[in-house]
């Protein structure tokens, strides 16, 4: 029997192309090559307002028909640092609400859009972290990685780019991205514990 997993993101209509082949070299790596994983897109959800009010109900309804699920979303520079919650904290907060262990966080520092850059960081021109600090990455570095032609694509370069952060294996972009290797911790400790 295969391992299934699901995606929640804050906005599946490009932030699929990065999260579903990252979660899929991900589970790869800890021996689940054969992983089926499933985008969550309906309902769609459109920022983190609707993940918010859409959260729990999406939760029960996958809980039974997946071993993990994983919530993406941007911090989009709420890290905590000026006094209030960090958005993992916040998302936390809203997912207590919630009855389910299947669930594992994935906060992108500062957005989904940095994990594509890794295969292309020598091209940047800066130190890679400074694109972890920075608020806007997106804008600063991610669409000056893309050409007109994936302009024209639905997904704006997202695959293209993620395979080349991926080209190294799972094990070589989550060395650049803390996140991501905390997550395969989680996940590969809760799979063990089964």
């Amino acid at each position: 029997m295969s391992f299934k997993a699901a995606i929640l993101m804050e906005d599946h209509l490009n932030d699929q192309y990065i999260l579903k082949p990252l979660i899929e070299s991900m589970l790869a790596s800890i021996g689940k090559p054969n992983s089926k994983v499933t985008v969550v897109t309906s309902p769609r959800i459109q920022g983190i307002d609707q993940l918010k009010r859409n959260l729990c109900g999406i939760v029960n309804t996958f809980a039974a028909k997946v071993d993990l699920m994983v919530i993406a979303f941007d911090q989009d520079g709420q890290d905590g640092a000026n006094g209030g919650k960090s958005r993992n904290t916040q998302v936390e907060d809203w997912l207590s609400q919630c009855a389910n262990s299947k669930v594992q966080l994935l906060c992108a520092i500062q957005e989904v859009e940095v994990w594509c850059l890794w295969g292309n960081r020598k091209d940047l021109g800066v130190p890679w972290s400074t694109v972890r600090s920075e608020r806007d990455p997106k804008e600063r570095f991610f669409d000056s990685l893309t050409t007109r032609e994936d302009r024209l694509r639905p997904d704006k370069g997202r695959s293209r780019l993620i395979t080349a952060s991926l080209s190294g294996g799972f094990d070589s972009i989550a060395q650049g991205c803390s996140e991501l290797a905390d997550l395969r911790q989680r996940v590969k400790q809760m799979i063990d514990a089964k």
